[in-house]
């Protein structure tokens, strides 16, 4: 580049930087203005400084606070970890609901459900004094039933209508029927067929039903087994189980090392195909060890194994 090219650049440079009287003092105030914001700043960060505030006054205090929380502080934290385990325990119990009238079940019924033995004791001591169930969410003010354990057995609750004579003219007295004498709970595996024809709902053919169905299977272990028989149905299940309890759950076992096809297969859980693969298995091994083999060596599925297991040995 020239000089001549040069020398006109620096001429434009110097008039874009040549200020008037009134512009150089406009200058002068704003870097006057920003001197004093930084001398300001300068001053308020190195200049003033807060005061330390002095928590000598306060250290015993602090002290006893800390000490008394050591000491407290265990003692609550077992108390709330006990009371959090139980809660916890009572609202995960998976529950194993069947139709009920809570004005009536008993408790030997409440516990075959799978609810705890301390709310069982709870509604029972209720019932006694005289409490009663007029709708499902009376349950909740039962303590301890949680409304997790509520939510389980609501659809299971059930108010049948009572059937009551009102406004009895004294002239009907007569002709009114006697009142049937109360009945007494029985036990489901112990009962004959002539003392189930007393419950209500069960006739002649169910009597006799019930108590071929128990020598078949070996003895009951739970009331919910009634729903195995011929065309049963809830409404029959509901009306027999406030008369009837399983007191002696110990049932008759086959010995599958020793029993016959034909006495395999008249279990009521048996069936041709598994029979026959039981036999099989026991003529290949010469002997069956332990029932765990069943399961193992898939002779028997995981729930027919659970199903059968208290009807079944090895010796």
């Amino acid at each position: 580049m020239g000089i001549n090219n040069i020398n006109p650049l620096i001429q434009q440079l110097k008039r874009f930087f040549s200020f008037n009287k009134r512009q150089e003092r406009g200058v002068l105030i704003l870097l006057f203005l920003i001197f004093i914001g930084l001398m300001i700043k300068f001053i308020f960060y190195f200049g003033i400084k807060d005061a330390p505030y002095d928590f000598s006054s306060r250290f015993e205090e602090i002290k006893a606070w800390r000490e008394s929380e050591r000491k407290e502080s265990p003692k609550i934290k077992k108390h709330y970890q006990a009371e959090l385990s139980k809660e916890l325990k009572y609202s995960t119990s998976l529950l194993k609901p069947f139709l009920f009238n809570p004005n009536i079940i008993t408790s030997e019924q409440w516990l075959e459900m799978g609810m705890p033995l301390s709310i069982v004791k709870t509604i029972m001591k209720y019932r006694s004094k005289g409490g009663r169930f007029y709708e499902k969410k009376d349950l909740l003010k039962i303590y301890g039933l949680t409304p997790v354990l509520y939510d389980q057995i609501y659809d299971f609750i059930i108010f049948p209508k009572e059937k009551v004579k009102e406004d009895m003219d004294v002239k009907d007295i007569g002709k009114a029927e006697p009142f049937k004498q109360e009945i007494k709970v029985m036990n489901l595996n112990s009962i004959d067929s002539l003392s189930l024809l007393n419950i209500p709902g069960i006739g002649p053919f169910y009597a006799g039903h019930i108590v071929e169905y128990r020598k078949r299977l070996g003895g009951f272990i739970k009331l919910s087994q009634l729903f195995e028989l011929y065309k049963m149905d809830s409404t029959r299940y509901l009306q027999w189980i406030p008369y009837l309890i399983i007191s002696d759950s110990s049932t008759r076992k086959i010995d599958l090392n020793q029993a016959d096809f034909k006495t395999i297969l008249r279990h009521p859980y048996m069936d041709y195909e598994t029979t026959k693969r039981i036999v099989n298995y026991r003529r290949k091994l010469g002997r069956i060890a332990g029932l765990y083999q069943l399961r193992k060596d898939s002779i028997l599925s995981d729930s027919l194994y659970h199903k059968l297991e208290p009807y079944i040995k090895v010796d």
